[in-house]
């Protein structure tokens, strides 16, 4: 035997040895990490967000608010990785804004495919719709009194985000940031 066939045997072993590596489960190498989700924002990249950051909404053509949401998560399936236990669901993603527990926000979707692995993964550039009307006709009277000078192009409104993230495999996290909404021309 010679030297390149001997090297090409050897290339096959090894190669052989790597395909007939078990496959790992993907639910199982997820659950090798606590499953937890982090609230952020941010059209082109994530920022995290905690508890009294500003969180800036924007307006869109039709006259509509929104917010660019985003997660960063650990101990979840991220999605679309046929080689991991053949998964190929993404993560359904739903967020709700509220103010003293009347919703006047959401956005959310199915079938996620988030950029990372088990261990870190994320999404950004979520729309959260901003439905300043529903909050205002939702309250009593007495509670909407207290906004008939609001202005939400120039004044700030302490709101809380609600996050819920499931996996594929049916784990679930969740947040809660208190955050003060803002525009993006306050």
């Amino acid at each position: 035997m010679n030297a390149k066939s001997s090297a090409l045997s050897l290339f096959s072993l090894s190669f052989g040895l790597v395909a007939c590596e078990p496959v790992v489960d993907a639910c199982e190498a997820a659950a090798t990490h606590e499953a937890a989700v982090e609230f952020g924002v941010g059209e082109n990249q994530l920022r995290l967000v905690e508890d009294g950051d500003l969180v800036t909404f924007h307006s869109g053509l039709q006259g509509g608010q929104h917010i660019y949401g985003g997660v960063l998560t650990q101990g979840m399936v991220p999605g679309h990785d046929p080689l991991l236990g053949g998964v190929q669901d993404g993560v359904e993603l739903t967020f709700t804004l509220m103010v003293d527990d009347i919703e006047f926000g959401w956005g959310g979707r199915t079938d996620v495919a988030l950029d990372g692995d088990a261990a870190s993964s994320k999404t950004y550039g979520e729309m959260v719709y901003v439905e300043f009307w529903d909050l205002f006709d939702s309250m009593d009277e007495e509670t909407a009194a207290l906004y008939d000078d609001f202005d939400y192009y120039t004044d700030s409104l302490d709101a809380t985000i609600e996050v819920d993230v499931v996996d594929s495999c049916g784990t679930s996290a969740s947040v809660t940031r208190d955050i003060v909404l803002v525009s993006e021309e306050f």
